[in-house]
């Protein structure tokens, strides 16, 4: 008999990537999201919350191992707990902030597959 046949299989760890989050501030409070969908144009923020429509406010989108990118935001429409906003770049810089983290977020997860 083999010396390690007695041991239990052990379970391979698993690892969830860690979510793109994002803050939205507004004139009068300040809301929490998990980010299901970004892109350069806008995001899907999924979470409960009511955020004013026709407005604009400021959105802190965090992606893993990346700097925050604070954006110009206006709400396109909620449906349920999923609010989908429309970016609104004040500075060319703001684009190319997003596209690099989304660059970045996109080889770290290839990475590790």
């Amino acid at each position: 008999m083999h010396p390690h046949a007695d041991r239990r299989p052990t379970a391979t760890p698993s690892f969830a990537p860690p979510q793109i989050t994002a803050t939205a501030v507004t004139a009068s409070s300040i809301h929490q999201f998990v980010v299901d969908d970004l892109s350069v144009n806008g995001a899907c923020l999924r979470g409960v919350s009511s955020l004013p429509r026709r407005r604009l406010f400021d959105i802190i989108v965090r992606v893993p191992f990346y700097p925050p990118i604070r954006v110009r935001a206006r709400v396109v429409n909620n449906q349920g707990t999923a609010t989908n906003v429309r970016f609104v770049h004040e500075f060319d810089f703001t684009e190319d902030q997003i596209q690099a983290a989304l660059l970045s977020e996109l080889e770290r997860r290839q990475a590790l597959n």
